[in-house]
């Protein structure tokens, strides 16, 4: 089975003042760190990682 991580532009949407699903202030660190966690995880197995 092939696996990949794909990460989607999550600023616009969640993140930015104008998102359609804003994310509280509180939340935008963890998540963010989580997102990167998440590919610094897929990075270190060599699994394919598209951004």
């Amino acid at each position: 089975m092939n696996v990949a991580i794909l990460v989607l532009d999550i600023q616009k949407g969640f993140i930015s003042e104008k998102a359609r699903m804003q994310v509280a202030t509180h939340h935008i660190e963890p998540m963010l760190a989580n997102v990167n966690n998440i590919i610094e995880k897929a990075d270190s197995r060599e699994i394919p990682v598209c951004i």
